[in-house]
């Protein structure tokens, strides 16, 4: 498990490897931040089987401002962009190959915040 926020994810060919993906699973990675404001933070997982859902949350204390979320096929296609709630952001999209994916987390509003995320692929 990914607890605290590693640094130096900050693009896909720095993407840190999720265990998600390897057939019906998901994973939770806790305490996560976005500091500096223009901080990204990628994550990689690899989806063995098209067709399957990829799906990823962030949940955040929005009173401390927005974060947003973007999930993105191996060439850095965004494939769905996240719909807010009130207590963080969702994106999710059916896989239309079996390769790697990425999901990048950042700041809409030039705000620092921490968050989990939560990955799944069914």
């Amino acid at each position: 498990a990914i607890t605290g926020d590693p640094g130096g994810n900050e693009d896909r060919a720095n993407a840190i490897a999720t265990s998600v993906g390897q057939g019906s699973s998901s994973q939770v990675l806790n305490g996560l931040s976005i500091c500096p404001a223009s901080d990204i933070d990628v994550f990689s997982l690899l989806v063995l089987t098209a067709g399957n859902t990829i799906q990823a949350r962030v949940l955040h204390d929005t009173s401390r401002g927005a974060l947003s979320l973007q999930i993105l096929d191996a060439g850095g296609t965004i494939l769905a962009t996240a719909v807010g709630d009130p207590d963080g952001v969702t994106a999710s999209v059916v896989a239309p190959s079996a390769t790697q994916y990425f999901v990048q987390v950042f700041s809409t509003g030039n705000v620092e915040n921490t968050y989990d995320l939560v990955l799944s692929v069914q």
